[in-house]
């Protein structure tokens, strides 16, 4: 087929050819980007006089790794101060990184032991029950609202996780050197056989956005 022939219709079919063929949809849009590029790159180059519009499918396909109760609290332990209540949070409700970073108190009802996050990333609202663990963290987290400055000034954070009262952030480097303390501390405490525990719902945050 001519290139001038290739319209966005007959990249659907291609694609829904991939798709029935059973290719993922992430290995579908890496077939697609490269067939737009070459697109765009005879657009440029004057050899055809527009490129067809390719449309690109929702990727879903996340990785989740889950650690063991035992891993969860070496984690926590080697983590810095500002991140020990994210972590565990992350440990006890397996939310994304995105939507924990970006807790914020006007979703926080302790009164109704309730945190209701509005919009996450399936386009709908959740509401999550505060009990168990996650009663003290709060509590914990009501405390370190305040934060002094080392000037004397006190700062409100309107974030429940915070460093310093301002929003944490990516902390991608500090939890890479978190896992690696966690990981010696473990190998120089070993001393048996690995024990089998429940598997805790901590998911590492690069493989679940």
């Amino acid at each position: 087929m001519r290139a001038v022939a290739v319209t966005g219709a007959v990249v659907d079919t291609y694609i829904d050819k991939l798709r029935t063929a059973g290719k993922a949809p992430a290995t579908i849009n890496r077939y697609t980007q490269v067939l737009g590029a070459a697109f765009t790159l005879a657009v440029e180059r004057k050899k055809l006089t527009e490129a067809p519009q390719i449309r690109k499918l929702p990727e879903r396909n996340v990785r989740r790794v889950f650690y063991e109760a035992p891993e969860v609290e070496a984690v926590l332990a080697a983590a810095p101060e500002h991140l020990t209540d994210l972590l565990r949070f992350l440990a006890l409700c397996g939310w994304r990184k995105s939507e924990v970073i970006g807790l914020q108190w006007d979703m926080v009802d302790l009164a109704a032991g309730t945190i209701t996050l509005p919009d996450s990333k399936n386009g709908k609202g959740r509401v999550l029950a505060i009990s168990g663990n996650l009663v003290e963290l709060m509590k914990r987290r009501e405390v370190a609202r305040l934060f002094e400055t080392p000037d004397g000034d006190v700062r409100v954070s309107n974030y429940v996780f915070h460093k310093a009262a301002r929003p944490v952030g990516d902390f991608k480097k500090s939890w890479h050197a978190t896992r690696v303390r966690a990981s010696r501390s473990k190998r120089s405490s070993r001393t048996g056989p690995r024990a089998r525990c429940t598997p805790g719902r901590f998911t590492t945050f690069e493989e679940r956005r």
